[in-house]
């Protein structure tokens, strides 16, 4: 799937290069190196046991390029640092497992990674002028995410110790609009809804994984509801 949606991307910006010939871009400038900052509040309330106000902020760097009047290809690495918890477990004389006592007390584990991405996006109203990099647009993107989970001392009573890994991917699709200040100084904002496969997979575990595994649970909560909404805010340069 993942290699279907790069060839997909890489496709549609030879398209654009060839279809348009010299892309003029915003006063002759086509490439814009930004920082942008995610997040989203609610899904993490609603899905993986975290409070209301809980951003899950990210911080990623990227690039964009204009590759035709109305397309850009763009792409970006972004850092993933978050604490995830997990319902406590206790072991019967017998070595069987279950989920501890609601007044139990709650551990938690480091959650962190990169996410490497590729994103395209489609700039509308072209008769109004809003042409790339400058107006409203539809985006379409690509993650590749890698997370590590370890222990921060209370699970497992030991610190630093690696408890999970992750390589998954997201697929999000949105809106947004970029504006472009002082002929220089770039405003991106947009909002996405993604699909991480890895937290799709919580919809076909058993119910059994789900109660007795607290670190695949939590895992596969996490993942869905950080990509599930997100909001972005992004600054940049008109480079060259």
């Amino acid at each position: 799937m993942k290699k279907t949606i790069l060839i997909f991307l890489f496709l549609t910006s030879l398209y654009g290069s060839i279809s348009f010939g010299q892309v003029p871009g915003y006063m002759g400038k086509r490439c814009i190196l930004k920082a942008n900052i995610h997040g989203m509040p609610i899904t993490g309330f609603l899905f993986a046991n975290e409070k209301p106000l809980d951003f899950n902020f990210k911080f990623s760097v990227g690039m964009d390029y204009v590759i035709s009047r109305n397309i850009s290809f763009g792409i970006s690495a972004e850092q993933v640092n978050d604490i995830i918890l997990l319902n406590k477990l206790s072991t019967t004389p017998i070595g069987q497992s279950y989920p501890a006592a609601p007044t139990t007390f709650k551990s938690a584990a480091n959650f962190y990674g990169y996410n490497l991405g590729a994103n395209m996006k489609f700039f509308l109203n072209r008769s109004s002028g809003a042409l790339a990099p400058f107006g409203r647009y539809f985006v379409i993107e690509y993650l590749k995410n890698y997370v590590t989970v370890s222990d921060d001392g209370r699970y497992y009573a030991s610190g630093n110790k690696q408890i999970n890994t992750i390589s998954t991917s997201t697929i999000l699709i949105g809106m947004g609009s970029q504006k472009i200040l002082f002929n220089r100084l770039v405003i991106d904002t947009n909002l996405k809804y993604g699909v991480n496969f890895y937290g799709l997979t919580r919809i076909k575990a058993s119910d059994t994984r789900i109660d007795f595994d607290p670190v695949y649970a939590a895992c596969t909560s996490k993942m869905f509801s950080d990509y599930l909404f997100t909001l972005s805010v992004g600054i940049g340069v008109l480079a060259f």
